[in-house]
């Protein structure tokens, strides 16, 4: 499945090449050890310390959109790497995914991070258009809410709607022809 998520900056990732130990060589007595490992020396960063440690030549400014004044722009990074998030329980490594990161010009700290399952020849600003996508999918859901009249109706049962779903789907239906 193919989506962008937005994660916290805690999140554990390897580092871009790096992945979990392998499972550790059977001594020959009980289970054949089957789960990836990590050590002291070899462990996973969060995405921030990975955001502090990126050169200034990592970082692209990219615009999404046209804003009100002026157009949406912000620094951005993206690298290809694996989650590390429980990957100890797991008997093989989690697949690489696209890391994105808005860190934007004067902040003291990144302030947006995203994981991503677009292709791996996908381009940064095709990971900046997905990431941004939101905002327009929640613009057209308010829209579709006050052309509609969904704006009272609530969806899980119970006696609070004031509009009935036979009201609304008349609307719903001419307009989706």
């Amino acid at each position: 499945m193919t989506y962008v998520v937005g994660v916290q900056p805690t999140l554990s990732v390897w580092r871009p090449g790096e992945s979990p130990l392998p499972p550790k060589p059977w001594s020959g007595r009980g289970r054949p050890p089957s789960r990836v490992g990590r050590a002291d020396n070899h462990k996973p960063i969060s995405a921030k310390a990975l955001a502090e440690e990126l050169d200034a030549e990592t970082w692209r400014t990219i615009a999404w959109r046209e804003g009100i004044n002026a157009e949406l722009s912000s620094r951005f990074a993206a690298m290809r790497l694996r989650p590390a998030s429980r990957d100890y329980n797991r008997p093989e490594p989690h697949t690489e995914e696209w890391l994105l990161i808005e860190w934007p010009e004067g902040e003291a700290e990144p302030s947006k991070y995203w994981l991503s399952t677009l292709p791996a020849d996908a381009t940064i600003t095709q990971l900046v258009d997905a990431a941004k996508l939101r905002w327009r999918i929640e613009r057209d859901y308010q829209e579709l809410k006050q052309e509609l009249g969904l704006g009272h109706y609530e969806g899980r049962g119970g006696g609070a709607s004031t509009t009935t779903p036979a009201s609304v789907s008349p609307p719903t239906a001419s307009w989706s022809l």
